[in-house]
Formats: C-alpha cells, structure tokens, sequence
C-alpha cells in the first residue's frame, strides 16, 4: 500500500512537473517575448532596443490589413495571438481613415498600435495631411496649460488622435489595465498619432509609456522664440521614445514650416543598414528624395540590416549619447 502511494505521487509531481515546463516554455517563446525578446524600456541604444523595435514594428504591419472592421478584427485577433498576444480592442472611429488596436501579452504589458490609412507607403497621404489647411498648429487642450503653458501641436494630427483617445482611456483607465506599463508604435501617419498618445497617457493617466515610430512626419509646434515649445515638454516628460527614419524619405520632412520639430531619440539610417552620421542629417528638402517610405520594402529590411551590423560589430553601434545628438543635429535645420 506505502509503495502504491509513492509511485502515485511520484507520477503527480512528475506530471506537475513537466506541465509547469511546458507553460514556462510557452511565455518564454510566446507570451509577451516577442520569440524571446522581452518587452524592454526604449531609452538605451543597444541590441534588446533594436530587437524591440523590429518586433514591434512586426506589430504596426499587422494593423494595416485593409479589410474592413469586423474581418480585420478576426484576422489581427489570430496574428497577434500567433505571437503571444490578446486583442483587447479595435478602435476605427467614425469620420477616419484610421485604426488603432490594443492589445496585452503575458508579462502584463499593453501594447497600442496606431495606422494612418491603409496605404503602405502613405506618402500622398502624408503629404496631404502635413501640408493641408489643417496643418496651422492648435493648442492641445489635454495639455494642462496653468502648469505646462499653451503648447500646440499639427492640428490636422491632433484632431485625428482625438478620435481616439476616448476609447483608448476607457480601456486603460480599467483597473485591470491600470498598473501596465504601455507601448507605442505606428508608422508614418500611425506614428503621428503614435506620438500624440504617448505624451497624453504620460501626462493625464501617468502611464510608464515607451513609444517607437518608423518614418513619421513631424507634429509638434516648437518655435525657436515666443511661445512654448512642444519638443521641450516632450524631451521632459515622454523619456523612452525612439523614432527610425530611412535617409532621404521624404515623410519624416513633412511638415515643410521650419517652426515643427521631432521629438525622441533619432536613429536614421541608409538603406544599408548603415548610419547616418549626424552631420549628414538634413531633415528637410536638403537632399533629393527617394521612395524609401514603405514599412515591409523600406523600414522592416533597412532595420534587420542594421541589427545584423550591430551583433557582428557593437564597435559600429550602441555609442553613449549618439542617437540623442543625433535628434539634436535634426533640430539645429
């Protein structure tokens, strides 16, 4: 009877044992990892940063499906779930062109994911948007202005993201997302409105937000005298936001008006993988343009040819302070 019952319990623990293996395989490779990048803050240029970056932006191609709302859903609800995560919204407000879904993984983590419009290169679209009649900048009303002063931001991107953001705080503002750190990502349009958020969740909901865009226009209004500059509240208070743009994409110089600037950590590169050394970083129509403006031709092959430079070389990367000069020799044009 004794060894009856301790072959038993060998073979519970034995089984227990395995099941607990398998679930920590499963989060390890799945869950929240990315494949076995975890979700790491975006404030320190190196591997795990680029890593990240490249597995959300694995994320923002997943949201430019073009069907519409109720097949979409189903479509981005099994992808995400490919890669570890749970849909937790759709938002396509009315009057847009846009979408934006949320979504959670097993580290607790929520991620928002922002499209522009259902172009993948998006430069017509882009244009149109920076250089239309709501391009005249506007004060952001969710910006405190007794504590912040009156800062303004592309009105045509903040009326946009304004669509948004009702659904966006429902969501968060539930306790059970309350106490998630949040990621951000778009691109090009997505990426504007990517921006926007960022700067919101951080000022009114006190998120922990990390944000990374690839090859936005520029939103915020930052005058070199006379007013308050969007840029300077942004670098203060959204500190973990890095932006990839491909030299010579002519979106990231959109806005055309001198008095917008870009914000977060600058990592631009040429098509090579190559960076491109702040001297050369003309952000405006300093160079001749090219069409490197699509995600999946442009920005997905141009970040995994940078990210296999660094892993063979860190020599060639990951240099203290050099993304942030970077952004720096940007706004100096």
């Amino acid at each position: 009877m004794y060894r009856h019952n301790t072959s038993k319990f060998k073979r519970f623990f034995l089984s227990l044992f395995i099941l607990t293996l398998s679930l920590s395989l499963n989060a390890a490779t799945q869950g929240g990892t990315f494949g076995g990048t975890k979700l790491a803050p975006l404030n320190k240029y190196s591997t795990d940063m680029l890593k990240v970056s490249s597995k959300l932006l694995s994320l923002v191609e997943i949201v430019r499906v073009e069907e519409s709302l109720g097949v979409a859903e189903l479509l981005i609800k099994k992808k995400l779930k490919a890669k570890g995560f749970t849909l937790v919204k759709m938002i396509e407000p009315k009057h847009s062109g846009g979408r934006a879904y949320i979504a959670t993984d097993f580290y607790n983590n929520i991620v928002i994911v922002f499209r522009g419009s259902t172009s993948d290169t998006d430069l017509g679209s882009a244009s149109n948007w920076a250089t239309d009649a709501n391009a005249n900048h506007k004060r952001i009303k969710w910006v405190d202005k007794k504590k912040w002063g009156k800062i303004h931001a592309h009105g045509g991107f903040l009326k946009e993201y304004n669509r948004f953001q009702p659904e966006i705080y429902k969501v968060l503002k539930n306790n059970k997302y309350k106490k998630r750190n949040v990621y951000l990502a778009g691109h090009s349009l997505g990426g504007a409105l990517a921006t926007l958020c960022a700067l919101d969740l951080n000022l009114n909901l006190k998120k922990n937000v990390s944000i990374c865009t690839f090859g936005n226009p520029r939103v915020g209004w930052s005058p070199k005298r006379g007013w308050k500059k969007f840029s300077d509240l942004y670098d203060n208070i959204v500190t973990h936001a890095f932006r990839i743009a491909i030299n010579r994409d002519p979106v990231p110089m959109v806005p055309f008006r001198s008095n917008y600037d870009h914000v977060g950590l600058l990592l631009q590169l040429y098509p090579n993988g190559v960076m491109v050394p702040k001297e050369k970083i003309h952000p405006k129509w300093k160079e001749r343009i090219k069409p490197r403006h699509s995600l999946l031709e442009s920005y997905k092959p141009t970040l995994k040819k940078h990210l296999n430079r660094c892993k063979k070389s860190n020599s060639k990367c990951y240099k203290k302070g050099v993304l942030k000069f970077a952004r720096e020799a940007e706004r100096k044009f």
